[in-house]
């Protein structure tokens, strides 16, 4: 799978007017668990379909070779594009950054494939230099810093039909990935407090649910 996340554009102190940095990180567990289990999923279907009909009449086989394959479908390619950036200095960003990376390389290792950082400007060196160190020096190698010119590096990984039309590629980027205007994400922002206001009214969150994370 491929990830596609317009970097440059979040503003976490904006955010954590609408939602703690527990909340954001609690997010980003729950992206993960759902990543993981639709990965593994659809790894055994491509497993499965690619069987020979002699390991299909033997169930023993066919599960384990379903069991030691499908570890090479469970990686995912992320993209991050930092077009947009903001230029002032963002601890609280980097802070939630350092805590998702820390629950990733602990709970969920080996996911990643390779990270592209595309349309890095100058001031990122600085930013990366600090934030390189909360990661292991074999997660470090996964990361690619590219400038502007990263069309070809992503076709490295990224085949041309499943890379995003504003990228280069021929697929069309979906709906939640277009950047809207003012008044879109003020409508947006509306319906997801309103959202949240709702879910909180009909489960409220159990004392310590936390847990470890």
């Amino acid at each position: 799978p491929i990830y596609w996340e317009k970097t440059g554009l979040i503003r976490v102190p904006k955010l954590l007017k609408h939602l703690t940095a527990q909340k954001l990180v609690k997010r980003h567990v729950r992206s993960m668990e759902l990543l993981t289990h639709r990965m593994k999923r659809n790894a055994e279907e491509v497993v499965e379909r690619h069987l020979t009909s002699e390991c299909k009449l033997n169930e023993k086989a066919s599960k384990l070779i379903v069991q030691y394959a499908t570890p090479d479908f469970l990686k995912q390619v992320v993209v991050m594009d930092l077009a947009g950036m903001s230029y002032a200095p963002d601890s609280k960003g980097i802070a939630v950054f350092r805590s998702c990376m820390k629950i990733d390389q602990f709970f969920y290792p080996e996911r990643l494939g390779t990270a592209f950082i595309i349309n890095a400007p100058w001031l990122f060196t600085g930013v990366w230099a600090v934030v390189r160190h909360f990661l292991d020096a074999r997660t470090q190698q996964k990361f690619r810093i590219l400038g502007s010119s990263y069309h070809k590096e992503l076709l490295k990984e990224i085949d041309n039909d499943n890379l995003l039309q504003c990228y280069g590629g021929k697929l069309e980027a979906p709906d939640s990935f277009i950047v809207r205007d003012d008044k879109q994400k003020s409508e947006l922002l509306r319906e997801f407090n309103e959202s949240q206001r709702t879910t909180t009214a009909s489960s409220p969150p159990e004392a310590g649910s936390w847990g470890p994370y």
